[in-house]
Parts: structure tokens; sequence; C-alpha cells
């Protein structure tokens, strides 16, 4: 297939125009990528990108060649991280340790009495 003055880049478009991506519904492929779901997944990603290059730091200490670039860079990536994460939803309890909360909590009421 061979395309002329652009061509290429006019049927890609028109590709992208006529078949749109299917809309985001519930239990959906799209679904999981909304935004509010996103930014916290790329502030882990810079968390540990942030850890790693504190660990080259690490590295380069013990190799007597410090290089305090991956220091201050691995605190910058760190810091927007976390940034990114301040507003993440705590996800919902699991009720693995309800038994033991009830067997605590039936101790500490016996305490008191």
């Amino acid at each position: 297939m061979c395309f002329k003055n652009g061509e290429g880049i006019v049927v890609f478009y028109r590709f992208i125009l006529l078949n749109p991506l299917p809309p985001q519904e519930k239990g959906g492929y799209y679904s999981r990528m909304e935004q509010k779901d996103i930014i916290p997944r790329i502030g882990t990603f810079f968390i540990v990108i942030g850890i790693g290059f504190t660990i080259l730091f690490v590295i380069s200490d013990i190799a007597n060649a410090i290089s305090f670039n991956y220091f201050f860079t691995g605190l910058l990536l760190g810091g927007i991280g976390l940034y990114f994460r301040r507003n993440t939803e705590k996800p919902p309890s699991s009720g693995r340790f309800e038994a033991w909360k009830k067997i605590l909590s039936k101790e500490k009421k016996e305490k008191k009495d």
C-alpha cells in the first residue's frame, strides 16, 4: 500500500473518526481507565521510579562515585508520586480479620467490667 502526499494521514484520521472507541460501560474494557483511577496509578509509578533512583544513589555511594543527581531525582519523583496519591479512596474492608476484632473487643469489654 503506497500513499502519496500525506494520504496515509488522511486515511488514518478518517479511520479514527469513523470508528470511535466504544462507550465506557460498567464492566467494559475501557471502564478501568477513568481519570480518578489513573492518577493514583501514575503516582504509584512515580514513587516506584523514585525508589529506584534512590537505590541508584546508594549504589553510587557504595562504588565511591557519589552522584547526588540520583538522590535528588528520587526525592523529586517520590514527592510527585505522593502528591498524586494524596486523594486516593481507601479500599473497602475485606472482612478478613473480623473474627479477630470481635475477640479483641470482647476482651476489652471484659477488662472494663
